[in-house]
């Protein structure tokens, strides 16, 4: 899949608001993906998201463990908080 830059930025923002929801919902546990699951794209998403500090991620062996930061989760509120001004 190739995105244009403004599609990749909404893909990651999405992406972002899905560990959220997801965090929230599963009362903070962290959300297990398996190597299947990633194409390159989320790959890179996931990766730019962890640089930036919204989210951790830990693999141990094909499985990756990720929990949202408290920069991820401000980061979503702000957002949030923003769009209704």
């Amino acid at each position: 899949m190739t995105l244009s830059i403004k599609e990749r930025k909404l893909f990651r923002r999405n992406l972002l608001i899905e560990i959220y929801t997801r965090f929230f919902d599963d009362d903070g546990r962290p959300i297990r993906l398996f190597q299947n699951e990633l194409d390159m794209e989320k790959q890179l998403a996931f990766q730019y998201l962890e640089e930036k500090g919204f989210i951790k991620m830990e693999k141990q062996g094909v499985t990756t463990y990720i929990t949202l930061t408290i920069n991820g989760i401000d980061t979503v509120e702000g957002n949030f908080a923003e769009a209704s001004k």
